[in-house]
Order: structure tokens, then sequence, then C-alpha cells
């Protein structure tokens, strides 16, 4: 009987424990982010989230940052409507791995596929590279459309000191991303010109590489009337968006 007692106790505690840290901050947090989606109100957001570490006001937007535990999130709302109109989430830690649940995407998680098997199932596109000394940042991206919907996804990879992705690296794919993006840009094109090798090596690389960052932009939406232009910002699905605001890129 002393036994039966001792144990129940013991799975009764091992429930709390495990009941306390489901419910915890961080993973309240890792839930509200599923609740981030396009065309919700501003003041939702704060509900779910609390007040960002930095927001700033536009005579059209207002930018807002989030630096959470594991990831940072970067949202732009249109001043007239209050609504969310883009935002983009980068996990910071190689152990975590957001979801995101805007549709067609459903439950989607970033850095559980390859930019290969996005590709497959997505038609992704590899859009934009740039590299410096610290950290290189590369993005696939897709548009989805019908009668009631207009978004543009983008999948990236943002290589630096707290994430990076070795097996994806190979001597030669440094210069030959280089030579994605612009204006312009057409990849059927550039990838159909490609000698074999280099074709080895960049597919390499989408097929190991795993994306750690995810932005969605609502496709007719424009940033007017500000005193520097970032439509190209949000067209590669920057997290850099808004004027004067120091964020990760």
């Amino acid at each position: 009987m002393i036994c039966v007692v001792i144990i129940v106790l013991c799975a009764i505690a091992s429930f709390i424990s495990t009941t306390k840290a489901a419910n915890g901050p961080v993973e309240a947090e890792r839930r509200a982010l599923m609740e981030v989606k396009l065309g919700v109100q501003r003041e939702f957001v704060r509900s779910k989230l609390g007040v960002p570490q930095n927001e700033t006001h536009y005579k059209t937007v207002t930018c807002a940052a989030y630096q959470l535990p594991d990831a940072d999130l970067y949202l732009i709302y249109d001043n007239k409507s209050s609504t969310l109109r883009f935002y983009s989430l980068t996990a910071t830690s190689n152990s975590y791995h957001p979801v995101f649940d805007e549709w067609p995407l459903v439950r989607e998680c970033v850095g559980c596929k390859s930019f290969a098997q996005l590709s497959t199932e997505n038609d992704t596109t590899p859009l934009y590279f740039n590299f410096s000394a610290k950290f290189w940042v590369y993005t696939e991206s897709f548009h989805y459309q019908t009668s009631s919907d207009d978004k543009w996804f983008f999948f990236t990879q943002r290589n630096g000191a707290d994430y990076s992705d070795p097996d994806a690296i190979t001597t030669d794919i440094g210069d030959l991303l280089e030579k994605i993006g612009g204006e312009n840009f057409d990849f059927d094109s550039f990838y159909s010109a490609l000698d074999s090798h280099s074709r080895n090596e960049l597919d390499h690389y989408r097929k190991h590489s795993r994306p750690n960052s995810f932005s969605v932009l609502l496709g007719d939406f424009k940033i007017s009337g500000e005193k520097r232009g970032v439509d190209f910002e949000l067209s590669r699905g920057g997290a850099s968006t808004c004027p004067a605001q120091v964020v990760w890129e």
C-alpha cells in the first residue's frame, strides 16, 4: 500500500511539473505566435504578446519589434486600419522551430523542411542573397493568390553567429549564391544557364539548408509617403522593413 501511495504521489508531482512547464510564459508566447496572422488588429497582438520592446510610429505605418526568448518578431501595421500587413519571425536558436499558421500553410514548422522540400510542396524559388562578414541572408518565396486572398510568403536563412547550417556549405557555394537576386532576376533562366558543377552545388545547398525565418506580406500592401522607400525590403521578405528602425538586418 505504501508503495502504491508513493507511486501515485510521484505521478501527481510529475503531472504538475509538466503542466507548469507547458503553461509557462515561454510556452504561452510560442502558442501566441500561431495567432499572429495578417489582418489581425494591433491591440490583439498586444493582448497576446504584450508591449513590444521597440515600436515606432510613422505617418502611414507603425513598426513593432519583439525579442522573444528564442526568436525575433517584426511587424508592420497599417495606421488607417490598425491591422497587421507584414510580419517576419526569425528563430535565434538552432533548437527552436516555431510553427506558423498562415493559410494555405497550415501549422508549418520553420526549419523542419529544407528549401528543396518547400520548393517541391509550394513551388518556392530563390529570390535574394546578401553576404556580409558576419552572416548571409538567403531567401526563397512564393505568391499565393485567389479571388479573396493575396499573399507573398518568404522563407529565409539568416545564417550567422546565432544560427548556422554547416552541412549546406560547400567550397563554391558563396560565390554562386551571390549571383542570385537583383533587378528582374529570373531563377529559371539563371538555373538553366549553370554548368553541371554549379547546378549540383546549388542543388546540394537547397537540399541541406533549412530556413530559420518566415515572413508573409499582404500582396497589395504598399508603404507610401515615408522618407525612405521600403517596398524593396518588403518585396524580398527582409526584416529591416521600417525606416530608421534598428532590427536584425
